[in-house]
């Protein structure tokens, strides 16, 4: 009989991604809005959650293509020639003036943008895990209508175990 209710509990076990929208009151009075989607799952006993950042957007394609526009930015700056670095210095009388950086400063800067290239190559793998984990089918009520199907099926598992146990 404990191995049946094991079965039972791996039988009603599905796991759901969903949209999670937080809405913070920041301290010059401003309310922001984010979203995240969360992917909800166990290690024995215990239910863990998966978070990956969907910022100002609640679908989470939409934020892979605005995250793809920032990692083409970085890639362009981080593969940019090292001879080629300059900066921007106020001169006499308030002019700016274009001054070639030297090799140890144009690499600072190379690490600079490598770093944020990375980190943006790490938040679209993040991304895409979300997008192929979260369907949907041009609406999001549609989450709503599978968690439903999937508590009916698992209702319905239950009544026919149930009803093979004599419960």
């Amino acid at each position: 009989m404990g191995n049946m209710k094991l079965c039972l509990a791996n039988l009603l076990y599905y796991p759901i991604m969903f949209i999670r929208k937080r809405v913070q009151k920041l301290k010059n009075g401003k309310i922001s809005v984010t979203y995240q989607a969360v992917e909800s799952y166990r290690i024995g006993k215990k239910v863990k959650q998966r978070i990956v950042s969907l910022g100002e957007f609640s679908d989470p394609r939409t934020a892979l293509e605005n995250e793809s526009v920032y990692l083409k930015n970085a890639e362009k700056n981080y593969k940019y020639p090292l001879s080629e670095w300059y900066e921007i210095r106020i001169g006499p009388g308030n002019q700016q003036c274009r001054v070639k950086l030297n090799e140890k400063q144009a690499l600072k800067k190379r690490n600079f943008w490598r770093k944020i290239y990375q980190g943006h190559l790490k938040r679209i793998g993040q991304l895409d895990y979300a997008v192929s984990k979260f369907q949907i089918d041009g609406t999001k009520d549609t989450t709503n209508d599978k968690k439903r199907e999937d508590k009916i099926m698992a209702e319905d598992n239950h009544r026919k175990i149930m009803k093979l146990i004599g419960g």
